[in-house]
């Protein structure tokens, strides 16, 4: 916590506070709340299905300022490893406040940013807009203790649980490595009791601005925004976290719905989730 109150210090950057942002979408709170991943699955969206989401919560994750489609809010990391301004997330700030300034519905869309870690530090902080400081909410992260899988759900039960959860309510939410998990964490503390995952495929596939039909249709971002298809199921790899992503959300979908009544749904049935978790009924 110390940290992330130093870090918004120096860069003159708000902290995240998680009970203003549900006070804020207070009348949003009975709507679903979409998280937005980058996998191909993506592509696969309907006018329609862009126009529910619109009308609910959502939060565009890393590389989605490249999609047409202008969520509530933009989520971003910082490189730990780039001891220079990170060139890919300035480019994808810059691109997120284009779509938030042709886009006046999300005029004051808050750009979340996960704090630049170590070894880097805040060499990866590159210029920040006026318009990007006052939208930005720097926040950490803190990872479960949990080894085993019995462990980790009576964990994730007593931390949803209202007695403890204050204790991630300012500026630090949980983790498992996994900015999705993170922000479920997020809409959690919110309120909202429908979870959309978005893209969130984690199967290997390309992301979705490497489709021909994406690139036809808006512009091709490859060069940019370099990516393999097996860098998707990085977050599954349990070699620098305690769990896989899928089992982590699995066994958070289960304590969230015992204990806060809320669902964490799949939204497309070729994603690896869905065989976990329920798909979204458009």
């Amino acid at each position: 916590m110390l940290s992330v109150q130093v870090l918004s210090g120096s860069l003159g950057l708000s902290v995240l506070d998680v009970a203003s942002l549900r006070s804020s979408y207070l009348g949003d709170l009975n709507r679903p709340f979409f998280i937005l991943g980058n996998g191909s699955t993506v592509n696969s969206l309907t006018e329609e299905q862009f126009a529910l989401m619109a009308k609910g919560v959502s939060v565009g994750v890393n590389a989605w300022p490249v999609h047409p489609f202008v969520p509530t809010m933009y989520s971003f990391e910082y490189d730990k490893y780039s001891f220079s301004p990170d060139a890919e997330l300035t480019f994808l700030l810059r691109k997120a406040e284009e779509r938030i300034k042709q886009n006046q519905e999300t005029h004051n869309a808050p750009l979340l940013l996960f704090r630049p870690g170590l070894p880097a530090g805040v060499s990866a902080v590159g210029e920040l807009t006026a318009m990007m400081k006052a939208n930005a909410l720097i926040y950490g992260r803190a990872n479960l203790l949990s080894e085993t899988e019995s462990a980790l759900a009576a964990d994730l039960e007593l931390l949803l649980d209202g007695e403890h959860r204050s204790q991630y309510r300012q500026a630090v939410l949980p983790d498992n490595g996994s900015s999705i998990v993170r922000l479920v964490f997020l809409a959690l503390e919110a309120g909202f009791k429908e979870i959309v995952l978005i893209g969130v495929d984690l199967n290997g596939s390309d992301y979705f601005w490497y489709d021909p039909q994406f690139i036809e249709k808006n512009r091709d971002y490859r060069h940019i925004l370099v990516r393999e298809p097996g860098d998707s199921t990085l977050t599954r790899e349990t070699s620098d976290r305690p769990f896989d992503t899928s089992q982590f959300l699995f066994q958070l979908s289960l304590a969230a719905e015992k204990t806060l009544g809320a669902q964490i749904f799949a939204s497309d049935k070729r994603s690896t989730l869905a065989e976990k978790l329920p798909l979204y009924d458009w």
